[in-house]
Order: C-alpha cells, then structure tokens, then sequence
C-alpha cells in the first residue's frame, strides 16, 4: 500500500466476490470498508465495493 500511495494516490479501492466470506473480513481487518454492492451487467454474481478508510493502515 506504500507504493500505491507513493504517487498521491487519494482513494485505493477495489472488490471482492459477494459470495466470499472471507474477503471481506480480510480488506475490514485492514481498513477498507463496504461502499457498495452491485451485479456487473451481464453477470449473475453479486460484488462488494470496498475503499481503504482515511486511517486504514491497508497491510
């Protein structure tokens, strides 16, 4: 996450399959929190929006 924010990065985002459990208690434990939930057109399989927290540390 160093090297991400490195270049002035102001918001690192990224999204897990909704269905995984486990993905997101892992980006929660470093500080990403839930922005959305949503289907890609074309898909049946639900994601989870997820963006790093101002204080999250993201390692």
């Amino acid at each position: 996450m160093d090297h991400t924010r490195g270049p002035g990065a102001r918001v690192i985002a990224t999204c897990v399959l909704a269905v995984d459990e486990v993905g997101p208690r892992f980006a929660a434990r470093r500080g990403f929190v839930e922005v959305e939930r949503y289907v890609p057109a074309g898909e049946r399989d639900e994601r989870v929006g997820l963006r790093l927290s101002p204080g999250g540390r993201g390692h």
